[in-house]
């Protein structure tokens, strides 16, 4: 942050967070005892870098140690969206038929025998991160920052509004669900900090 006037700052921001669909809800398979929870049919999960520049305009200032300073603060920038294949464990029977055999497979709409048999999101991080692909977009950021702590060179903020992400075609995040281009996140955040 850098200072401009006496009540204006020059603001930058960057921030890397996990953007969800609303309809994401984790669940266990209903089919298979002991699976673990899981979002049925989510084939990317979405994962965005925020390069925001903006201003932070002083609303009201501290006058005494009591006071709380306010804060009106908004940026934009691009977005550089990463997208990993989310891979599911598969529970098949083996070909002699003796038993069960767990595979790690992509969610596939029409194989209903691999939807009845997965047991949760398969525990390899790494897996599919080869097939990732990134998509750019845009990022708008609005917030209401508190400032306040009784000595002069520390303080604590808290900061709430929000933020949105627009990309110019919808992020395939689902399969079978109609998927989003703008998500809308209200956001909040607090923070502690010593002047110099």
């Amino acid at each position: 942050m850098k200072q401009r006037t006496v009540n204006d700052h020059q603001l930058f921001d960057l921030s890397i967070l996990e953007l969800k669909h609303p309809k994401e809800i984790s669940q266990p398979n209903p089919d298979v005892n002991g699976s673990n929870s899981y979002v049925f049919g989510k084939i990317n999960n979405l994962i965005v870098l925020n390069l925001n520049y903006g201003t932070r305009y002083v609303i009201a200032d501290r006058n005494t140690p009591n006071d709380v300073k306010v804060n009106l603060n908004y940026s934009i920038g691009p977005v550089i969206g990463w997208l990993k294949p989310v891979y599911y464990q598969v529970r098949v029977p083996l070909p002699d038929g003796s038993g069960y055999q767990v595979i790690d497979a992509r969610f596939d709409p029409n194989n209903t025998v691999y939807q009845q048999n997965t047991i949760g999101v398969t525990p390899d991080l790494f897996k599919g991160i080869s097939q990732s692909f990134v998509m750019y977009g845009g990022c708008a950021k609005l917030g209401l920052n508190f400032e306040w702590g009784r000595a002069d060179y520390k303080y604590y903020s808290l900061e709430t509004g929000v933020m949105v992400n627009a990309f110019p075609t919808p992020v395939p995040i689902f399969a079978t669900i109609k998927n989003d281009q703008v998500f809308v996140n209200l956001y909040a955040s607090i923070s502690y900090g010593i002047r110099k």
